[in-house]
């Protein structure tokens, strides 16, 4: 078999498969137009998306300079703060305590020798 004869034959065999082809690229160009159609109706829609992404970059670095700032600056000041509170909290709480002993010994030191101490030297309670 000779190479022209080899491509008459193997285009006569693929004739079928390209006519096909043809009829499947007539099927798909009103769909590729309709498609054509839709990007040119949405490309307004996404520069004004590109525009507000490009809006949101900046927001995005503002926020991040903003969480930075928070981490480093407020954050250990806060926490600073936030021990010391409790410890006053804690020595509060002894404190209280400590007056609350004291009182009663006082108390019941006064009450058996029957001292009645002045207005102002009395310790206030608080419950």
């Amino acid at each position: 078999m000779t190479n022209d004869a080899f491509k008459k034959l193997l285009d006569a065999a693929i004739r079928p498969v390209n006519d096909r082809l043809d009829k499947l690229d007539q099927a798909i160009e009103p769909i590729n137009d309709r498609l054509d159609k839709l990007d040119a109706a949405f490309k307004p829609v996404n520069e004004r998306l590109d525009k507000l992404d490009a809006g949101l970059n900046d927001l995005r670095k503002e926020l991040k300079e903003v969480k930075d700032t928070q981490e480093q600056r407020v954050l250990p000041p806060l926490v600073y703060i936030e021990a010391t509170l409790k410890s006053y909290a804690d020595r509060y709480v002894a404190n209280e305590d400590h007056i609350g002993r004291l009182q009663k010994r006082v108390s019941t030191v006064e009450n058996k020798l029957g001292i009645i101490p002045p207005q102002d030297l009395t310790i206030p309670l608080f419950e």
